[in-house]
């Protein structure tokens, strides 16, 4: 995904700095962090599958699916256990998994490692390197984390050049962009990835959350409404929707998007965040 949020977000990454606006609103770097959660490379319409534990060992990019829908709903335990038994280091994909979730367990020396591996391996795919910014946003290595989404808008661009309608590539370059604080640019782009995929939810949160970036708050509300019904598994749509709507003197829907959040997601970086603005009612 985060989210800048920094998503994510994402979460993302985001310090990720975690460093928090009064308004109520994450700050710059807090925004990546999100998204990143925000921050997804894959669809998120399906529903959640079945531990592996259960059924045959699935493939590498069966597992990375999976770990994706565990991680987008924080449910960070139920991601490790799907790497159970899994060589990470015999694929670059496994790796990438394995970074993204040492990044939700909150290890991000560990979680950088495995997501540079990850980044050097996919030479030619964004999503490694967008993963990889908004781990070192939650660090707080900000430079590297800009370093990180600079190579990712450059892998992104030359997808989008050789493809002009891949709606996927369309949405890395987007969320790449949002990363940077483009967010005009990233609006720009996530809209064309809307228009190619209109079904995809993480598309259309990625816009909401940027919307929240910029401040548009109604907008934000609205979009991350859609991105909820399209997906309810989404943990940092109702923390952006529950902060925009915050904004627009709406307690109610700020009261059950934080405790929503909260309940998917007691240990993300923003739950303090949460708890303070609950708190302040």
């Amino acid at each position: 995904m985060k989210p800048r949020h920094h998503l994510f977000t994402w979460l993302l990454m985001l310090a990720l700095a975690l460093s928090v606006a009064e308004d109520g609103l994450a700050g710059k770097d807090d925004k990546k962090k999100k998204k990143k959660k925000k921050q997804s490379a894959e669809s998120s319409e399906t529903s959640q599958e079945e531990s592996p534990s259960a059924s045959p060992a699935p493939s590498a990019p069966k597992v990375v699916k999976d770990v994706d829908k565990r991680l987008l709903a924080y449910d960070t335990a139920g991601a490790r256990s799907l790497l159970a038994g899994e060589s990470v280091d015999s694929s670059p994909h496994l790796q990438l998994a394995d970074g993204r979730i040492l990044d939700q367990e909150g290890d991000y020396s560990k979680a950088t490692a495995r997501l540079a591996a990850a980044a050097s391996a996919l030479s030619d795919d964004p999503a490694p390197l967008l993963y990889l910014g908004e781990a070192h946003l939650r660090a707080r290595n900000t430079r590297s984390a800009n370093d990180a989404f600079a190579q990712a808008e450059q892998r992104a661009q030359a997808l989008v050049n050789a493809s002009p309608g891949d709606g996927n590539a369309l949405y890395l370059l987007g969320v790449a962009q949002q990363g940077l604080s483009k967010y005009n640019e990233a609006l720009n782009s996530l809209n064309q990835a809307r228009a190619a995929n209109p079904r995809d939810a993480m598309v259309v949160f990625q816009i909401g959350a940027t919307q929240a970036f910029q401040r548009s708050w109604q907008a934000a509300i609205d979009t991350l409404t859609e991105a909820i019904n399209m997906n309810p598994g989404i943990a940092y749509a109702y923390y952006y929707r529950g902060v925009a709507a915050g904004e627009m003197g709406r307690k109610d829907l700020l009261v059950n998007d934080l405790d929503r959040f909260l309940a998917m997601a007691p240990n993300a970086p923003e739950a303090e965040q949460a708890r303070r603005l609950l708190g302040g009612l």
